[in-house]
Formats: structure tokens, sequence, C-alpha cells
């Protein structure tokens, strides 16, 4: 079985790029192939690690793409539709010819830049979804004839299609959970001595949906209740969010707070800042099954997050970690104080957080769960 895995965010690597590797680099499919559009942050990751795989540059910038078929110049966009269905021949052609059986689509944009030639090519298409926005409707409601299979990474998810239940999609639907390599944030140096600043992290790329805004306005509020404290964010900006970036280093600028508060950018070192950190807050308004809480949860590290996409399939109210509504902005400032002020139940959180990770969410069970699906279904 030959399968051809699609990105079309080649120069990123957040946590969609981060669940798909591991099914790139474990799995025992007899042939695998990555496409992307270019090389970038997420292909470097690649050629670090496993070469069972080739990597296979074809495409178009997805945002250059997007933007000029947005244009308002009627020209521009007519030269860029052009453009694509020279792009969807190129593509078509590859898949006629290559030997490829079935190609998977990491996103909803990788689905539009390789579903509709792979359908005419009549290889079937698994479309994995990562996130519950329903900010296209129209476009998800496309996408489910486009795709042969849709994978849900939580059932959290099924919201964006209008479900209130994956039973309610139909077969063509599937849970998949994603997983964490538990050893990779196993072996990491303690978390600092008791007198210590309180050390509050949020991981994730830079935008809206992920509320960072919320986060700095929720610990401000309660900052003269809370003991000496670091709040530090991890993550880079992502792509077309820099006005977003720029409104957040705005409002740290001007709170009351902006001596303890430090954006990180992006690093490579999640595990080693985890276990530095006493617990992570997500305050999202969109997610699918918050890897930054599940890689939180591997460190024994408690999390406070929003009740979005599969967040509640990991976290159990008040035993391994804490749930808040979206918008309420009072419940998260007294959760913030509640892991503050106690070491004791920190770490009692993050055992079971940890239990939790330990029992459902391994990289292991992730990948073979995937391979079984795939192999069920196609061979």
């Amino acid at each position: 079985m030959h399968i051809a895995f699609c990105e079309a965010h080649y120069d990123s690597y957040s946590g969609a790029q981060q669940s798909m590797e591991p099914l790139i680099s474990r799995s025992n499919f007899e042939e695998v192939t990555v496409i992307t559009p270019d090389q970038g942050k997420f292909s470097d990751s690649l050629k670090r690690g496993n070469s069972n795989f080739k990597i296979l540059k074809l495409g178009s910038d997805v945002h250059t793409l997007q933007d000029n078929i947005r244009s308002a110049n009627p020209l521009t966009r007519a030269k860029r539709g052009l453009e694509l269905t020279v792009y969807y021949k190129d593509v078509l052609s590859y898949l006629t010819t290559s030997g490829i059986d079935i190609v998977y689509c990491n996103n909803l944009t990788s689905l539009w830049l390789y579903g509709p030639p792979a359908v005419i090519a009549r290889k079937p298409v698994i479309w994995f979804v990562r996130s519950d926005s329903g900010l296209y409707p129209q476009l998800n409601r496309l996408g489910t004839h486009i795709a042969d299979r849709v994978i849900l990474i939580s059932t959290g998810v099924s919201s964006r299609f209008g479900a209130e239940s994956v039973e309610e999609l139909g077969d063509k639907f599937h849970v998949i959970n994603t997983g964490i390599d538990i050893e990779e944030f196993a072996n990491a140096d303690p978390r600092g001595s008791d007198d210590s600043p309180l050390n509050i992290l949020h991981i994730g790329t830079i935008q809206p949906r992920k509320n960072q805004h919320g986060l700095v306005k929720a610990v401000e509020a309660v900052s003269d209740r809370l003991p000496e404290f670091e709040l530090r964010f991890a993550g880079s900006v992502a792509s077309g969010h820099e006005d977003y970036y720029k409104s957040l280093h705005d409002l740290i600028e001007q709170s009351s707070i902006k001596d303890r508060i430090e954006l990180l950018g992006y690093r490579e070192d999640i595990p080693e800042l985890l276990h530095e950190s006493d617990f992570v807050v997500l305050p999202s308004t969109s997610e699918g099954l918050p890897r930054a809480v599940l890689e939180a949860a591997a460190t024994g590290t408690p999390s406070i997050a929003t009740r979005v996409g599969g967040a509640e399939e990991i976290i159990t109210d008040g035993e391994n970690g804490y749930l808040v509504d979206i918008g309420d902005q009072e419940s998260l400032s007294q959760r913030i104080i509640s892991l503050a002020s106690s070491p004791e139940l920190r770490n009692e959180m993050g055992v079971r957080a940890r239990e939790t990770v330990i029992d459902q969410f391994t990289v292991e069970n992730y990948v073979d769960n995937f391979e079984h699906f795939v192999r069920n279904r196609y061979q």
C-alpha cells in the first residue's frame, strides 16, 4: 500500500503538523510519500527523523494562492484561477502515474489543494479533521463529498459539521485520537524549588482562536492574589496573524503585569518548558484535541482549558485539571488562583493527568489505530 500524506502548511510546525508526523515516521505502510507545496519547518523536521519515506514538492504556496484568488482585481483573480487549474492538472498527472493508493489530507486547506485531483484520479481521500472550527460551513460540507473517509481527532469536533455526536454524521466519519510520545516528555529536569516564582505557561501559535489576550487579562485581574509569578507564552506567530501578535504585544505593554510576561516565540524544548512550569492554561475558542494539554499531562503538569473540541475528553473537571466555559473570564481567574495557591493540588492533578495520557493517548495507540483503520478499509 502506497499512501500520500499531504500538508499545505509546509512552513509551520504547530500541533497539526506535529500530530501527522508519527503517522508518517512510525507507520508500517509499504510506501509513504509526503507531498507539500514547498520545503519548510515541517519537511525540515521530517528529515531529521525516520527516512523511510520520500518528500515531494508539488503544488502552490497556499497563502499566495489564497491572497491572489481573493484579490479585488478581476484580472488577477482570473489569472490565479488559471494557475490553480494548471496546478490541479500537475497533481492529477502525478497521482495517476506514481502508484499512489490513498491520498491523506491533514486539514481543510490540504483537502482543497489535493482532494479534487485525487477524486478525478479515482484515489480514495482521507480527510483528518483536527479542529472544531466552523468558520467555513460550505467548504466543510463540500469537503465531506470530496473525502471518502473523514477522521475526527475527537468526538468534540463533530460540532464543526453541525452535529452533536459522531453517530449523527454517518459511517463516513470515524474518531481517532492523536497521541503523545510519553518518553519524550518524561525525561527532563524537575521543576524549580519551592521558592521559585510560580510559572504559568501557554503553549500554542499566536492567533485569535488561542485567545492569548484572554489569558493576559485573566491573570492581570487576580495578580494581587497570586504569589510571585511568571506568565510565559511559547509559540510562533501563525501566518497571517501578525496584526494579532502586535495587538497582544500592545496589550502586554499596557498591562500592570508586563514585567512578569515573556513571549518566548517558537521553541523546540517544550518538554523542558513544561517541567519548569507549575500549570498550563489554554483559553482557546476553538480546538480539536488540545496537544498542549496532552503534552502537559505527559509531564505531570495540570491544565486549565476551555470546553472546546476534545478538551473534555482529556480533562475531568476538578480531578486531573480544570475546565471553564468560553469567555468566562471570572471562572478562568478563579481556577488560576486555585492552582496557584496549592502545590498539593497541582501535584495530585498532575499525577492523574499523566495517568490519563498513559491510559488513553499514547502515540503507539494513535499510530496503530490509524494504520488498522486504513488497512481495514482499503486493503
